[in-house]
């Protein structure tokens, strides 16, 4: 995990998650790292880098996270076309170890291959994926359907797989998610994650929610309303900053 934009990195061994309590990091690290990580297949971990002056992408390998101290990432990709300030949002690899990028700041999601992350340097994205407001949170589903959370718009877009090899702005699904409550309410997607059932679930930064919408909901194509079928409220004092299964 990331501690929240600070720099550093910290692990924690599968045997200190079997209880709850306050364990101590396995691994703590000093390293240029801030925001979303996303591990590849072969264990190296991926992060935006933690400030302005840091590459986009920084890659530490996976057998250097074995350890605790200042680590130095072995790969720095710089990524010119995202030239806006934070830069990224999100990051999610899909099946064929793509590395896809959201930018609330640059209103769009980019790809970039394995052939572009196999070294340093600057990296032009092959795909952008446009139309949106503030795009933040993306997730795959097993499919390799592609859905991002707008905040901003108070959408979540589905772009299917077979549209996922080309720029395009025109998502095949375009879905307001609403509550329960009498008269519904929109839900402000930030953060997404699919269950192991298919369903998907839905962060709201604002309301302090978590909303669940299975899978014939997210299944339609064109522009759909689906409501939530469970909500989830977390405490006020918590700040929602990331989802997974």
């Amino acid at each position: 995990g990331d501690d929240g934009g600070a720099g550093s990195l910290l692990g924690f061994a599968s045997s200190s998650l079997a209880a709850s309590g306050s364990p101590s990091a396995t691994v703590a690290a000093d390293g240029p790292a801030g925001g979303s990580i996303a591990f590849d297949r072969d264990g190296n971990l991926w992060a935006f880098g933690a400030t302005t002056v840091d590459p986009t992408l920084v890659r530490f390998s996976a057998a250097s996270l074995a350890t605790g101290g200042p680590k130095t990432p072995d790969r720095s990709i710089a990524v010119p076309s995202i030239a806006c300030i934070p830069r990224g949002s999100h990051l999610a690899f899909d099946k064929a170890g793509d590395l896809w990028m959201s930018s609330a700041c640059d209103h769009s999601v980019q790809r970039l291959t394995p052939a572009m992350l196999a070294a340093s340097g600057d990296a032009t994205p092959d795909v952008k994926l446009g139309g949106f407001a503030a795009p933040t949170g993306i997730a795959f589903d097993t499919g390799g359907d592609l859905f991002v959370a707008d905040q901003d718009a108070s959408r979540v877009y589905r772009f299917d797989a077979s549209q996922l090899g080309a720029s395009t702005s025109s998502p095949a699904l375009t879905l307001l998610a609403r509550t329960p409550d009498p008269g519904g309410v929109d839900i402000r997607p930030n953060l997404l994650a699919f269950d192991a059932t298919g369903a998907l679930w839905v962060s709201d930064f604002g309301a302090n929610t978590f909303s669940k919408f299975v899978p014939a909901d997210v299944a339609a194509t064109g522009t759909a309303t689906a409501t939530a079928g469970v909500v989830i409220t977390v405490g006020v004092a918590a700040l929602l900053d990331s989802i997974a299964f």
